[in-house]
C-alpha cells in the first residue's frame, strides 16, 4: 500500500467517525452538566423576577411542561414572600401587626394567577440512556421564568384594594422594596439548597 492510498483511507475513515458522532448527538447536549447551567445563571440575575427549576422524565415535552411549573411555582412563593415581608416592613412604620397566614395565603393565591403568565426566557434540555433499557432516553430539561415589574405594579394594585398597605407608600416604593426582599429570598434559599442539596 503506498502512501496516497494509506492517508486517503485515514481521510475517509475520519469523515466517516466525524459524521456519525454529529448524527448520534443530534442538538441536544449527551448527559448531564455539573456546571452551573445557563438557565440556573439567568435566574440569578439581578434586579430580575426570574425562577428555575428543572425535571425529568422518558418524553422530553413531559420534562419541559413540569420544570415550568415547578419554576413558576417557585417564582411566585419567593415573589409572595418578598410582597408579603415588604407590607410588614412598611407596615411596622406605623404599626406592630404583621400579615394573618390567611393575608399571605391570598397574596400567594393572586401572585400564582399572574405568574401563570410568565414567560419562559431559557430552556435547556440534556438526555441520557435510561440505565435499565439503553434504548430509551432519560430527558432534564431546565427552565427559567421571568415575569415584568408591570405585572409586580398589578401586585401593587391588589395589596392596595385588600387595604394590606397601612401607610402611603408609591408604586416605586413598593416595587423597589419588595425587588430586595424578593432576591434577598432567593438567594437564602439558593444557599439552603446548596447546603443540604435541595
Amino acid at each position: 500500500m503506498n502512501n496516497r492510498t494509506f492517508f486517503s483511507i485515514i481521510a475517509i475513515l475520519a469523515i466517516f467517525i466525524s459524521v456519525s458522532q454529529t448524527s448520534c448527538s443530534g442538538s441536544l447536549p449527551w448527559g448531564k452538566n455539573l456546571a452551573k447551567t445557563q438557565c440556573k445563571k439567568d435566574s440569578e440575575m439581578s434586579g430580575t423576577f426570574r425562577a428555575h427549576a428543572s425535571a425529568e422524565s422518558e418524553r422530553e415535552s413531559f420534562a419541559k411542561d413540569k420544570a415550568i411549573t415547578l419554576a413558576r411555582n417557585e417564582l411566585a412563593g419567593n415573589i409572595a414572600t418578598g410582597i408579603s415581608s415588604t407590607i410588614n416592613i412598611f407596615n411596622s412604620e406605623v404599626s406592630g401587626d404583621g400579615l394573618t397566614t390567611l393575608e399571605q395565603q391570598d397574596i400567594l393565591g393572586f401572585v400564582s394567577e399572574i405568574v401563570k403568565g410568565s414567560r419562559v426566557m431559557c430552556t435547556e434540555t440534556y438526555y441520557r440512556k435510561k440505565p435499565k433499557d439503553k434504548g430509551a432516553l432519560i430527558y432534564t430539561v431546565e427552565v427559567c421564568v421571568e415575569i415584568s415589574e408591570a405585572s409586580i405594579s398589578q401586585l401593587y394594585n391588589q395589596v392596595q384594594s385588600r387595604n394590606y398597605l397601612k401607610v402611603q407608600k408609591t408604586q416605586s416604593d413598593f416595587l423597589n422594596r419588595t425587588r430586595e426582599e424578593f432576591e434577598r429570598y432567593r438567594d437564602d434559599r439558593g444557599i439552603d439548597r446548596d447546603a443540604t442539596g435541595f
